[in-house]
């Protein structure tokens, strides 16, 4: 982070000196320097992710859950201390192609405790103010039931927020902002 914040001083003082400086120039080069770190995320998340290096290497396949590997980086992750939930939980935005099984807003939750994200083990759930339902057949789920209904009274509490999100009406720091823990 530092030295992001070093090339934003060098781009101020240089345009200073032409006498060319304006807020635009800062806007530019801050928006270049969020690219770079969203390239950096998704290259992370990528070489990181529990994902076999067989399925790493075609980016586009699918994984047992029905996550997308190039679609993960795009999805808004909530740890087990952000949500208050025992499991990571994956919110995912409309993108575009939504159809058939898919046509529903929905979260995805990892079917297991563990810390960090195991993308071939999602759970898809819908995002529901009533009644939020589990959206496979049969699922071997690996929590009781106490803690789907606790799932899905985080989706419930939060689904203003969620449904905002499924339908790319706010980005999702505004997201992080207001989502409440259970």
């Amino acid at each position: 982070m530092e030295t992001y914040l070093n090339e934003i001083e060098q781009e101020v003082e240089y345009y200073e000196k032409r006498g060319t400086f304006s807020d635009f120039v800062v806007l530019d080069t801050i928006d270049i320097i969020l690219k770079d770190i969203q390239k950096i995320r998704d290259e992370w998340v990528y070489t990181h992710s529990s994902v076999s290096d067989s399925r790493k290497i075609n980016s586009n396949s699918t994984t047992s859950g029905g996550v997308k590997m190039s679609r993960v980086a795009d999805m808004a992750r909530f740890s087990q201390q952000h949500s208050g939930l025992p499991c990571i939980i994956l919110v995912n935005p409309d993108f575009g192609n939504n159809t058939g099984k898919h046509n529903m807003p929905r979260i995805k939750f990892q079917n297991d405790t563990a810390k960090s994200l195991h993308v071939d083990n999602m759970i898809p759930i819908s995002i529901d103010r009533d009644n939020p339902k589990v959206l496979i057949k049969n699922p071997n789920i690996s929590f009781n039931a106490e803690t789907i209904k606790k799932i899905q009274q985080w989706i419930r509490i939060n689904y203003d927020v969620l449904i905002k999100y499924y339908r790319n009406e706010i980005f999702e720091g505004e997201l992080f902002s207001n989502i409440k823990k259970v």
